[in-house]
């Protein structure tokens, strides 16, 4: 009579847990369908398409989806993330991690052209640009027209600061890659990374992987849980609301670390024999332009070297 009591517990537990992995599958079909039918009736669409920049635009529709499929990135050492490989109309990203741009000639590359070498955060990269129309593809078209031979490759990639963007430098050299030209487009993501960790000089989002370190160790994951747990019992999590680069003690700060990549730069380019120019054209929205402190690391940095003087 025993063994038949615990048969029956057993069918009984059985059929339970048959039942609610039952209305589980059958309430994720039901919201599943619900879902596809909400999409279908109401499309999601991109915000930017409502702007007047694309008003006049039949391509940016198509130019959003093909933005939003391609924003996929791998990790990739020292600089943490590029892009994975994409293929488009109007989006197109090598195997490492490069965007299309424009070429500067038909045909293959002359062995006389120009190499330019173009970095940069979201803004270089091109959001909202076709691959034909960012920037490094309208220096690429601009020097065609005045006869210019030349070869653009655009590094830019979304959320980068410029201590990344070197370093990129860096490991092209590394590789062989010489440019005769780089151009460092910066300002707005060293700026929002210095005001997002109250401290300037590091990539965006840093304290994410400080969390996310090593969580393959059990050791370590066991820890990243009990500090979890303390956060939202105390409430404690980080806010980073709470930093601001308001301050003008700060934004010295900032510009100083942009600064200090300067002379590494210079140094970078001049042993390879190449020109170099950085560019932040947000400074203004920090402090009145020019302040003593920008035209003190402007004049400073502005210093580039030719061929020639190499």
């Amino acid at each position: 009579m025993k063994w038949v009591g615990v048969g029956r517990w057993i069918r009984t537990a059985w059929l339970m847990l048959g039942i609610t992995l039952l209305l589980f599958v059958a309430a994720e079909g039901a919201l599943s369908l619900l879902y596809r039918y909400r999409d279908s009736r109401h499309p999601n669409v991109d915000y930017r398409l409502t702007s007047d920049a694309f008003a006049d635009s039949p391509w940016a529709q198509d130019y959003f989806r093909e933005d939003w499929e391609a924003a996929h990135l791998e990790w990739h050492p020292y600089v943490y993330w590029h892009l994975k490989p994409y293929r488009g109309n109007y989006v197109n990203v090598d195997a490492e991690g490069i965007r299309r741009t424009l070429p500067a000639a038909e045909g293959a590359p002359s062995s006389n052209a120009v190499d330019i070498f173009m970095f940069g955060g979201s803004t270089m990269w091109g959001n909202g640009a076709r691959d034909d129309h960012t920037i490094a593809s309208a220096l690429a078209r601009m020097l065609r027209e005045r006869g210019v031979a030349c070869d653009v490759t655009n590094f830019g990639e979304s959320g980068y600061v410029s201590t990344q963007e070197l370093i990129t430098l860096t490991l092209q050299l590394r590789k062989g890659n010489v440019p005769d030209v780089v151009v460092f487009y910066d300002g707005v993501n060293d700026a929002y990374s210095a005001w997002q960790q109250g401290v300037p000089g590091i990539p965006q989002n840093e304290q994410s992987r400080v969390l996310e370190f090593n969580m393959s160790n059990p050791k370590r994951r066991a820890e990243r849980t009990q500090q979890l747990l303390r956060e939202y019992a105390t409430g404690s999590r980080c806010d980073v609301s709470s930093h601001r680069f308001a301050t003008r003690s700060r934004r010295g700060i900032q510009v100083r670390a942009w600064r200090s990549h300067l002379p590494r730069l210079r140094r970078v380019t001049r042993s390879h024999r190449a020109w170099s120019t950085p560019i932040s054209p947000m400074w203004s929205s920090l402090t009145p332009w020019p302040s003593a402190t920008d035209s003190s690391v402007f004049s400073s940095g502005s210093r580039t070297y030719s061929r020639s003087e190499a």
